[in-house]
């Protein structure tokens, strides 16, 4: 498994995370469990929200595309800590698939933001277009827009 470092940002004043060890100096850096916390949520909610939309979704296609979806962000979660996660609980409040929608990519922008590293950067953005694209579907659907 790699370990993954927090390193800070000059130019953009953020702290990020990346794969290196060492800094310019020579001296190590050490994982900042905050940020790693702070990921491991937003995957975590992301994931909720992933199959709580599948429960409302009634097209096929919508279905599919979002359990796609699904699949990459447990591949992200499981390459930075190496665990599956937690299956939600039945929610009894129910909003609609765009809600859903919408809140997942407010959770995949967050992630691309956090996330440093070129792998784990891309399958966000992956996870941030797929999203896009539902969205996108959701709303020229005419059925969908009827709820």
């Amino acid at each position: 498994m790699r370990k993954f470092f927090l390193c800070h940002n000059n130019l953009t004043e953020k702290d990020e995370i990346k794969t290196m060890t060492t800094s310019l100096f020579g001296r190590t850096l050490s994982i900042q469990s905050s940020s790693m916390n702070e990921i491991k949520n937003i995957i975590q909610l992301l994931y909720n929200n992933l199959v709580s939309a599948k429960e409302v979704a009634n097209q096929n296609q919508i279905i599919d595309d979002l359990c796609k979806t699904e699949l990459l962000v447990s591949n992200l979660y499981y390459s930075f800590f190496a665990s599956p996660l937690e299956l939600p609980d039945k929610s009894e409040t129910k909003t609609t698939l765009k809600n859903y929608i919408l809140q997942s990519l407010d959770q995949a922008k967050n992630l691309i933001e956090k996330i440093n590293i070129p792998e784990e950067n891309r399958i966000a953005g992956i996870i941030y277009f797929n999203l896009q694209n539902i969205l996108n579907s959701v709303s020229n659907s005419p059925a969908i827009n009827k709820e």
